[in-house]
């Protein structure tokens, strides 16, 4: 048995008692009313039930939450979770994700993202692969398609604004096709895993609980993330942010990397001209 396994048990069940409890609440709620107060009362809520649990079986280990900042990262074991990433959150609540991630020695080694409102799953232990589950059917392996660039499906953020940088980047892929759709980053980085797109290019502000698990199923399933610096994420960093994100299959990286950063850099200051 792999020894990481209860790990995954731990995450797996928190995150979905964490989301049940959320749909639970806004069926005895109007979101109408305040949607914004809404979302930060289940935000606090949810980071309770979660704070709870962990450190319940495991006082000895770190904790880091973009919610109040609960800790920092640490050098031994550190779990690392998002209580509540939401989209349309301020319309009609239509979706929401619970993450969790676990970090030995600040690699994160397993992961579990739940979809409550579709009961989806998503989950990863390291070097071991990614499955997905939906309800009480059977698990399935997550595998990436195979990448070609002058194919490539580009997924961003819906009614994001770019700066110059992730312009350039997205300039220089030539994507075939784009998909912009307001998804949370792990909904964006769930769906490349199941073949919905080929990269998935963000220029928000990141706090690592945020890709903890999702980047770890993204790797599992064959892909990458990095910063829009093009620089792999580390998650033993005093500050726990990234700027911007890009994912995408492994091969996207390896053939960007054997074209030269001479002409990489030729092209953005060309564009920034």
């Amino acid at each position: 048995m792999n020894p990481f396994n209860q790990y995954l048990d731990v995450a797996v069940g928190t995150a979905k008692k964490a989301g049940r409890f959320v749909l639970d609440e806004l069926e005895k709620k109007d979101f109408k009313k305040d949607p914004t107060q809404l979302k930060k009362e289940l935000n606090r809520a949810v980071n309770s039930i979660i704070a709870h649990d962990l450190r319940g079986l495991y006082a000895e280990h770190g904790f880091c939450t973009p919610e109040g900042e609960e800790g920092r990262l640490t050098k031994t074991n550190t779990w690392l979770y998002d209580p509540t990433q939401w989209f349309n959150a301020n319309e009609e609540f239509k979706g929401m994700s619970v993450q969790i991630g676990w970090l030995n020695e600040g690699v994160p080694m397993i992961g579990a993202i739940y979809f409550p409102q579709t009961d989806e799953l998503y989950s990863a232990i390291f070097l071991s692969g990614a499955q997905y589950r939906k309800g009480t059917d059977e698990p399935v392996d997550l595998k990436m398609k195979e990448f070609h660039l002058e194919e490539a499906v580009l997924r961003l953020d819906k009614k994001e604004r770019f700066g110059k940088r992730a312009k350039l980047i997205r300039k220089n892929i030539g994507a075939k096709s784009i998909v912009s759709a307001e998804e949370s980053h792990s909904g964006h980085i769930c769906d490349l895993t199941r073949r919905k797109g080929d990269i998935y290019l963000s220029e928000r502000r990141v706090h690592l609980a945020e890709v903890c698990a999702s980047g770890l199923i993204l790797r599992e399933a064959g892909g990458e993330m990095r910063s829009l610096e093009d620089k792999k994420i580390g998650f033993l960093d005093e500050v726990p942010y990234v700027n911007g994100l890009i994912c995408a299959r492994k091969e996207y990286f390896s053939a960007k990397s054997s074209t030269g950063e001479k002409k990489s850099d030729e092209k953005e200051n060309k564009y920034e001209k």
